[in-house]
Parts: C-alpha cells; structure tokens; sequence
C-alpha cells in the first residue's frame, strides 16, 4: 500500500517511537519502531470490537514530583549563589536528575488514545493515538475501520 493511502496511518510519539497502522480487507497491521525495538503485528478484524473507547489521562502525580524536585534544585542553586558552597550546586544536580525519572513517568503517564477491544475478551487490544498524524486523517482511519468492523 502507498505511504498516502486514506487506508494507512503513520503515527509518531516522542517518547514510544513510530509506527505505522495499515487497514487491509481482512486485518489491521500494526508495524513499530523505536530506539530499541521493532515489531510488526497483524490483528484480524474479527478480533475488534466497534465502536472504541477513548482513554484519556494527565499525570497530575508525577507532574507535582517534578515541579517539587525542580524547585529544590533552584533553591539549591540560589542557596549555593549567595553562599559561595559548591556542595549546594552538587545537590541540585542530584534533584535535576532525579527529576527525570518523575518527568519521563509524566509524559508516560499523560494520554489521549483510542482503544479497540477484543471482541470476546472485551480487553484492550489495539491502542491509537487520538488525532495523530491529524486529527481529520485519524478521523477518517477510525471511521473506515469502524465501518469494517461493524
């Protein structure tokens, strides 16, 4: 199928990668790639259900986490300003690296998906990306699908 066919999605995220979601006749096939991992999967249309479920989520946790680690760096670094104590600055950079961890769960965390289930098992099965690469091309792919399934 060509790359601009109305039948093929190509997402990307920052943060898990590429891929892309092709509709056949019969399957919907699922090709990713990120940093570390490749994998193409084939998922027959009997297997959706119609009509997804929209998920979305924000981390409001591990945004908070961040922020409070954040301001204790700053606070280190303003500190360690006025004093002139070198041992404040290695402080704040052990709170700005320890507010990655915090961050990256944020942007982890935080959703907006579509999500078909399985047709028996009623588990989630296939996750997408609301509005990704745009939000009328997702539209249009999620609307043919439907229609395929139902």
């Amino acid at each position: 199928m060509q790359p601009d066919s109305p039948l093929q999605i190509n997402q990307r995220h920052w943060l898990f990668g590429k891929r892309t979601i092709t509709l056949s006749d019969q399957y919907v096939a699922i090709s990713e790639s990120s940093l570390l991992h490749k994998a193409e999967t084939r998922i027959p249309l009997a297997m959706l259900q119609a009509n997804p479920t929209y998920a979305q989520s924000f981390s409001t946790r591990w945004l908070l986490n961040s922020i409070i680690l954040f301001t204790c760096a700053l606070g280190c670094v303003i500190a360690g300003a006025q004093t002139q104590v070198g041992l404040l600055y290695i402080l704040a950079a052990i709170f700005l690296v320890g507010m990655l961890l915090p961050l990256q769960r944020f942007f982890l965390y935080t959703t907006n998906l579509v999500i078909f289930r399985h047709a028996q098992t009623n588990e989630y099965l296939l996750y997408l990306w609301k509005d990704n690469p745009n939000a009328a091309r997702f539209r249009f792919f999620i609307e043919e699908l439907n229609q395929r399934l139902s």
